[in-house]
């Protein structure tokens, strides 16, 4: 056993002094050499890097793997917020458009100011309803605007023949998530 384990971690230091991967696959200064890595090959493999990086209070877990969806998150919120606060976009271009949808939808303040006063027409669209016809036809609607109610039709692979693309229709907007989904 102790043979494979040099044998593996020989494979992979000359694999990664060899200059042809550099910047993928194995991460030499994440090894903690102090380690035994037939005692905790993990702790081997891994100790270096979780050393320097700490599993922050925020986090359930944190990886490498982690640590780059958090910097992409944050990059784009950076984006997002620069997009927002420049104005002065060509109407209908894709800065203006995504500049102010973050803008509103980041409004926090505005937001509870309007409370649900923002649905009344499609609240007094729904108090018209009369018979089964309306209702087909609203459900269109919701569908149109994204509001995927009391079903949503996706497309996926279909689990027996991964060739083919097949309809899914799944029940949603059927009820709400309990207080604790929204306030914690």
């Amino acid at each position: 056993m102790r043979t494979l384990a040099a044998l593996v971690c020989l494979f992979l230091l000359l694999g990664s002094a060899s200059g042809q991967n550099a910047g993928r696959g194995i991460e030499v200064s994440d090894i903690d050499r102090g380690a035994d890595p037939c005692t905790d090959f993990y702790a081997f493999a891994n100790g270096s890097w979780r050393a320097r990086n700490p599993i922050p209070a925020s986090m359930p877990r944190w990886s490498r793997r982690w640590a780059a969806g958090e910097s992409t998150k944050e990059r784009l919120r950076e984006l997002l917020e620069e997009t927002s606060a420049a104005g002065g976009a060509p109407k209908g271009s894709v800065e203006q458009v995504i500049g102010d949808f973050y803008g509103a939808c980041m409004d926090e303040k505005e937001i509870d100011r309007l409370g649900v006063e923002p649905l009344a027409p499609l609240r007094s669209e729904i108090a018209r309803l009369r018979n089964a016809a309306d209702v087909q036809q609203m459900i269109a609607r919701f569908h149109r605007l994204a509001i995927r109610v009391p079903f949503s039709v996706t497309g996926e692979s279909d689990a027996h023949d991964p060739n083919q693309v097949i309809a899914k229709i799944n029940a949603s907007g059927l009820g709400m998530p309990d207080r604790d989904y929204y306030v914690k």
